[in-house]
């Protein structure tokens, strides 16, 4: 699936369900207890619950197969073609059947990036030359980042619920990241205004920093063409985003950790930085 055909995959997998969840809805209550348009308002139900986790739940990761949205919908699917089957209407079935099969191209297509690993972000290796705009307008370089451990989560935009619950998470972390003299800049292309309503929700000291022309994203090989949604773009999004990725920094500006993950709701937990900062803390420690 090509990143544009994704871009309209979502916004109409999404708005479909919604509509065909209200007429199910509205043909189930109408209709009395009717099997067909039931099937279809539990595979309605199963897709908008998932992504009401993601919204509201604040979640940073999900699984990877998502079972209860695949296994709701096929229930859904043989329950509204059984209403069918049994002289019940005909398009509940229809609904149903394109939600399971819609929840199957989310999970197996939509969801994964088939990116290949950025042959640029190697542990060991020094971080390529990039340079990120800071909110006050000052431009931060390579060598600003000498001297302290640093995370560099490169997120998608506001528009993001996984992204979003990922920032809080790490927020929520920060005490243990500033123990270890970690700082943490968080970077997306979005607009100043955008990150500046973002960097509102916050009282903790991140770094807030945005890369406008994807250069730095370019460089690091993460740049994300067609990301947004259809029809976001009325919000004031570009089209184009990063891939979800977060770089962990020694203090010499070396890689200690470059997680690149496939799958845009698999996140790496606060853990696993604070485990790859340990273990480079280690040897000087022991000494």
């Amino acid at each position: 699936m090509s990143e544009h055909a994704k871009s309209w995959f979502i916004t109409l997998f999404l708005a479909g369900t919604a509509l065909g969840g209200l007429h199910a809805l509205l043909g189930f209550v109408a209709g009395g207890p009717d099997l067909a348009w039931f099937g279809a308002l539990v595979a309605a139900l199963a897709v908008l619950g998932s992504f009401a986790t993601f919204a509201f739940a604040q979640r940073a990761r999900t699984s990877t197969q998502l079972p209860g949205m695949l296994l709701g919908t096929g229930l859904g699917a043989v329950l509204a073609v059984l209403g069918a089957l049994e002289g019940g209407p005909g398009l509940p079935a229809l609904y149903a059947l394109a939600l399971a099969l819609g929840s199957v191209i989310y999970v197996q297509g939509y969801s994964r990036f088939g990116r290949e690993p950025s042959q640029t972000l190697r542990p060991g290796d020094p971080l390529p030359p990039v340079a990120f705009q800071a909110l006050d307008g000052r431009w931060w370089h390579n060598d600003d980042l000498l001297g302290t451990p640093w995370v560099l989560l490169f997120f998608r935009g506001n528009w993001c619920p996984l992204c979003m619950a990922q920032i809080k998470e790490i927020a929520a972390q920060y005490q243990a990241l500033d123990r270890r003299g970690v700082r943490v800049a968080l970077i997306s292309p979005q607009s100043q205004a955008q990150t500046e309503k973002l960097a509102a929700r916050f009282s903790v000291p991140l770094q807030f920093w945005r890369d406008p022309e994807l250069t730095a994203a370019a460089t690091l090989e993460i740049v994300h063409r067609n990301a947004l949604p259809a029809g976001l773009g009325l919000l004031g999004y570009d089209p184009d985003a990063v891939l979800p990725t977060v770089i962990v920094l020694d203090a010499n500006g070396r890689v200690l950790l470059a997680d690149q993950t496939d799958n845009y709701r698999l996140r790496p937990e606060p853990a696993t930085f604070l485990a790859a900062l340990d273990e480079a803390a280690a040897p000087a420690d022991a000494s």
